[in-house]
C-alpha cells in the first residue's frame, strides 16, 4: 500500500506502516521508514525509524553539518561515539554533535533493535 499523507495547512499526518521502507546508507540490511525528508521542516535533515536485524551495524561515520538524535524504542545495542561505547536499550536517547564519529550496533544475537532518529542542521549551515 502507498503512504498516505493528509496535509492541512502545514500539518502532516502519516501512518508508519504505510510509509515505504528503504535501506539506510550505512548498511543495506538495516531498513528505515522516513517520516520527514530533508528540509520538510526547517533545519531537520531527516526523521526516520530504523529496524536493525540481529548483530547489524551502521558503520562509523560523522556529519560535519548536523546534530543527530537517536531514541532507542526497543532491543539492545550500543552506540560508539569517538571511540567510546554507550549502551542502548528502550528509552535511551543520545545526541551526537557535528564532527563526532559514531556507529550504531545491535548487540543482540536474536532480536531486532528499533531506533527513531533525526538530524538537525547547525545554525550556520541552515541559513
Amino acid at each position: 500500500a502507498a503512504a498516505v499523507a493528509i496535509a492541512a495547512a502545514s500539518m502532516k499526518y502519516q501512518q508508519l506502516s504505510l510509509v515505504a521502507e528503504s535501506a539506510v546508507s550505512h548498511n543495506a540490511e538495516i531498513k528505515k521508514r522516513v517520516l520527514l525528508s530533508y528540509n520538510e521542516v526547517p533545519n531537520v535533515t531527516q526523521y526516520a525509524r530504523a529496524v536493525f536485524p540481529p548483530r547489524a551495524v551502521a558503520e562509523e561515520h560523522a556529519h560535519s553539518d548536523m546534530y543527530e538524535v537517536f531514541l532507542c524504542e526497543s532491543g539492545t545495542g550500543e552506540i560508539v561515539v569517538d571511540g567510546k561505547s554507550y549502551p542502548l536499550s528502550a528509552g535511551v536517547n543520545v545526541v551526537v554533535a557535528p564532527g563526532e564519529r559514531h556507529l550504531v550496533r545491535n548487540t543482540d544475537e536474536k532480536a531486532e533493535m528499533v531506533l527513531t532518529y533525526f538530524g538537525i542542521l547547525q545554525p550556520s549551515k541552515a541559513e
